[in-house]
């Protein structure tokens, strides 16, 4: 959308149980936030995303939007959140310790109102 810049703030995420914990560094024990995954009604990876690993959490109030380092770990992180969000679904309890998928950073997107035109920088 024209007027929206999308800021990209590098996050480390676990998953954990229902929740999707995010931190601000790999080795923090701060959380700075939480997705709770029983809200998420969709799991989307967008068209022509071949370079920028890029997928989005769909709640009814918001989308989230992350970013991965590589395809590999873009395929974790959707297959095991998906496979999260099934188990609630089928009412199957979830542990709640951390999930064994890579606790790899991810960008997380906050639109913020401005003037300008979309952009987004990703911080590597």
């Amino acid at each position: 959308d024209k007027g929206i810049t999308k800021i990209w703030r590098m996050r480390w995420f676990r998953l954990q149980g229902d929740k999707l914990l995010y931190f601000r560094s790999e080795d923090s024990e701060q959380l700075s936030g939480m997705i709770d995954l029983r809200l998420v009604t969709d799991v989307v990876i967008p068209p022509g995303n071949q370079k920028s690993f890029v997928f989005q959490l769909h709640t009814a109030s918001r989308v989230y939007f992350l970013n991965v380092e590589k395809s590999k770990h873009l395929d974790y992180w959707v297959n095991g959140i998906k496979s999260a969000l099934d188990r609630i679904r089928s009412g199957i309890p979830l542990s709640s310790s951390t999930s064994s998928l890579p606790s790899l950073f991810s960008s997380f997107d906050s639109p913020s109102p401005s003037p300008s035109s979309s952009s987004s920088s990703h911080l590597d």
